[in-house]
């Protein structure tokens, strides 16, 4: 159970964290900058505040006092005018606009302090003056700056005018924390190894297995949350690209449990029969219970390698890329082994090679030869399925459980685009 335990926490976090990422705060903000205008030989100056020019809109002035408010006031001219690189300002500043001449425009939420104490002094019509109250000194313009879900748009992301990546997405720095919990929480628990005499998968092979669904998931979880800029816009105005795209995130979580399974699966080679255990039910099969050995190759379904090609064309970049590499290895995907019939009407199913011919598992060729010594009948045609992931036990051609499949699929393939439906905007 840990091997699933381990693998499901991280499955978690993946989405968790991208979710996290592309969180947007639309909360009320303030930019402020020192007053400034257009010199006649095209120089950004600072602008005199004596009198405005005829015609000019007379600006709306706010007046504070206190020491708080004057070095406040003082610390935001110097560093909108670039005397002052203080990284814990500097962040609240678009990076392009570090190397400009002209003012710089400072984001700060409506909730900070000291500008808290304006609530519903700062006009939403365009700039105010902020100064001193009865004495000289520092004078900067502030703005109320609002953004809402119209301000993201499928492709381009959030609108260039936005406040800081960095102000906008407050929760990224929570984000990689979560990865970093998911991840180091996956590493730890990696020491486990099967008892002396037992057959299992390769560690290094069920590190190609996670590594595989890892990307699976974290692609097609990130791509509708990269395409409009923000996770909460993605799911509520443009819920179609969840409703294409999560689906094959959910295969990621399918392709978790079944390497979780691999992972603890165990076949052990006795003197009258074969002991097959891991995740659920542990398969005590005598070789007089076995009425023949079927070699069987699996293949992947058609639909898959569609739909993993349509994800491709409907992205772009890196996200283009690895779609259409999962969709090329879907396409030539088989695994082979043995499906072994029991007299009880079960079939249970050996895996034994890998998509290139090679051993998947140690032991693989003990199987073959313990069979054979147990006279079991050996089927020469062979058999070929076409299924998402290999099975482990059917009875009478149907796998155990079906209506957790069924419930699964529908899950996975319709839970995006109900969710989209619900949370519409």
């Amino acid at each position: 159970m840990i091997e699933l335990l381990r693998r499901l926490i991280l499955f978690v976090c993946i989405p968790a964290g991208l979710w996290l990422f592309y969180l947007a705060d639309l909360s009320p903000q303030y930019a402020l900058r020192v007053p400034w205008q257009k010199g006649p030989a095209g120089e950004y100056t600072t602008r005199s505040l004596a009198a405005e020019s005829p015609g000019e809109k007379k600006q709306r002035r706010i007046t504070v006092s206190g020491q708080a408010w004057k070095d406040f006031l003082a610390k935001a001219a110097a560093v909108s005018k670039g005397e002052d690189l203080d990284p814990g300002w500097i962040w609240r500043i678009e990076p392009f606009e570090l190397h400009w001449e002209r003012p710089r425009e400072i984001f700060f939420r409506q909730s900070e302090s000291p500008l808290n104490e304006l609530a519903g002094l700062v006009p939403q019509d365009g700039w105010s003056l902020l100064s001193l109250s009865g004495q000289s000194g520092p004078v900067v313009e502030m703005e109320d700056r609002r953004i809402g879900d119209d301000s993201f748009s499928p492709g381009s992301g959030l609108s260039p005018s936005a406040p800081p990546a960095r102000v906008i997405y407050a929760w990224r720095n929570f984000a990689f924390g979560v990865w970093a919990f998911g991840l180091c929480l996956y590493l730890a628990t990696a020491f486990f190894a099967p008892a002396k005499g037992d057959a299992a998968y390769a560690r290094w092979r069920l590190c190609i297995g996670d590594f595989g669904w890892i990307i699976l998931t974290s692609v097609f979880f990130w791509m509708p949350l990269a395409i409009v800029g923000g996770s909460v816009q993605a799911l509520t105005r443009f819920g179609v690209f969840p409703a294409v795209l999560w689906p094959l995130a959910g295969l990621g979580g399918l392709a978790m449990w079944f390497t979780a399974q691999n992972a603890a699966y165990r076949l052990r080679i006795g003197r009258d029969g074969l002991l097959i255990g891991g995740i659920g039910e542990t398969l005590d099969i005598p070789f007089s219970h076995i009425k023949r050995a079927v070699p069987v190759n699996l293949k992947s379904p058609r639909w898959l390698t569609r739909l993993l090609w349509l994800a491709a064309a409907s992205s772009k970049g890196a996200g283009r890329a690895t779609g259409a590499g999962l969709a090329m290895m879907s396409s030539g995907a088989q695994t082979s082994g043995l499906a072994l019939e029991l007299r009880d009407g079960r079939t249970a199913y050996v895996w034994l090679a890998d998509l290139l011919g090679s051993n998947s598992m140690s032991g693989a060729q003990a199987v073959e030869t313990s069979l054979a010594q147990a006279k079991v009948p050996m089927d020469a045609t062979g058999l070929e399925i076409i299924r998402l992931f290999p099975p482990r036990i059917e009875r009478d051609g149907c796998a155990g459980r079906a209506w957790l499949a069924w419930l699964a699929g529908l899950a996975i393939f319709f839970g995006p685009a109900l969710l989209a439906v619900v949370t519409a905007r």
